[in-house]
């Protein structure tokens, strides 16, 4: 989703957002990309540019949900699988109510008073929502009074969110990934010349035992 289509929904916010967030200082943080990949059921947040070398690590905070992290331990993307099971709302691509879910609405809000990101799933905020703590400490799940999630929110958004990086870093991250990999393959290649030097040793040994004998 482009910042075009997240200002476009955020303009369509129910009412009672806007009144819950009258005195609360908050901004759309803009730089966030959602993609919904339909093969895997999986709906997937961006935080940064995930270019090859930038993900260092990969963690679930809980069963049906991976985040990714770079190598300062800050939230590259954050997936949710069996998404058209678990959230609140649809995920085709129509504005229309399917099976009693209202469509994906995402508005990444931060609230800069309390360092936090929220990602509102739907257009307009449940009165009831429980929050599930995760592994992650700054990550949580909200769901509404049926078990479905409606929104996320991650803590200490400031310095656990990952930001894209100029180009030039993320192309010298994608080097040391080609060079680290081309290192492998000649180990690899090495112990498979090893390998084979010791079966032909051990044929040349065992052939000198039967002449022998």
């Amino acid at each position: 989703m482009t910042w075009r289509e997240i200002r476009r929904n955020f303009g369509n916010y129910g009412k009672q957002g806007f009144e819950e967030s009258k005195n609360v200082v908050f901004n759309i943080r803009d730089d966030t990309v959602f993609k919904y990949y339909e093969d895997m059921d999986k709906l997937s947040i961006y935080f940064a540019k995930a270019t090859s070398g930038v993900i260092k690590d990969c963690r679930g905070p809980n069963d049906y949900t991976l985040a990714s992290y770079d190598g300062d331990d800050k939230i590259v993307s954050f997936e949710i699988f069996d998404a058209s099971n678990l959230l609140r709302c649809h995920l085709f691509d129509t504005s229309e109510m399917i099976d009693n879910k209202p469509p994906l609405s995402l508005y990444p809000i931060c609230y800069e008073d309390r360092d936090e990101l929220e990602i509102l799933l739907i257009g307009s905020k449940p009165s009831f929502i429980t929050f599930e703590k995760t592994e992650d400490k700054d990550i949580e799940v909200g769901m509404d009074d049926e078990n479905k999630i409606v929104t996320l929110l991650f803590h200490n958004a400031s310095s656990r969110l990952a930001k894209t990086l100029p180009e030039k870093e993320r192309e010298k991250l994608a080097e040391e990934v080609r060079l680290s990999i081309a290192e492998w393959d000649r180990l690899l290649l090495d112990k498979k010349d090893e390998y084979k030097r010791f079966i032909q040793q051990r044929r040349h040994a065992n052939n000198a035992n039967t002449n022998i004998n």
